[in-house]
């Protein structure tokens, strides 16, 4: 093969290649959901919980109220929550201190979650929710009921911002700093 066929050949191959990584990529893209605009009830409907800390000690989310709070709800066997955890955990260091409230929201059984902050270090606070929580995040912005999922709350308690799927530091702090 002449070595001008031969490199004319490579760089097609090389070509399609990409051209095939960037349609898997955009396909991969669509199937998470960027992020939505939460019913106005939203914030609602996230401030109107009441939820069991580790301790089984009751949390009205309404006591928030006038805080940036930051919600995820996750679960112990979901993998995107595992990886986002550290990350979070970072942002709640950052910014505590500013009036910003980092909550998880756990849909797991007590004795796993319980397992699981530990075993992670998570610093802020974890609350556990039945599985039907799921539809207080529909409100907030989660369309197909997934995990994870955060919801960005202002001062006035509305959902600002909402993500589905895993998070990084600087995507979450990008969220939350114009809120401070």
């Amino acid at each position: 093969m002449a070595p001008g066929l031969r490199r004319g050949l490579i760089y097609a191959v090389v070509a399609v290649a990409a051209l095939a990584a960037g349609v898997l990529s955009r396909s991969l893209d669509r199937d998470r959901v960027p992020p939505q605009s939460a019913s106005p009830e939203g914030g609602e409907a996230i401030l109107g919980l009441n939820l069991p800390d580790l301790q089984g000690r009751n949390l009205a989310l309404s006591k928030f109220k006038g805080q940036v709070l930051v919600v995820n709800f996750w679960a112990t066997w979901c993998e995107p929550c595992k990886e986002e955890i550290p990350e979070f955990a970072k942002v709640h260091s950052k910014f505590s201190e500013k009036g910003v409230i980092l909550l998880g929201i756990a849909l797991d059984q007590r004795e796993q979650v319980a397992a699981f902050v530990d075993q992670y270090r998570i610093p802020y606070l974890v609350l556990i929710a039945p599985l039907d929580a799921i539809e207080v995040s529909r409100k907030a912005g989660n369309p197909k009921a997934a995990l994870p999922f955060t919801a960005i709350l202002d001062r006035q308690g509305r959902v600002v911002s909402s993500h589905l799927g895993g998070l990084d530091q600087a995507r979450l702090e990008a969220a939350i700093s114009p809120l401070i």
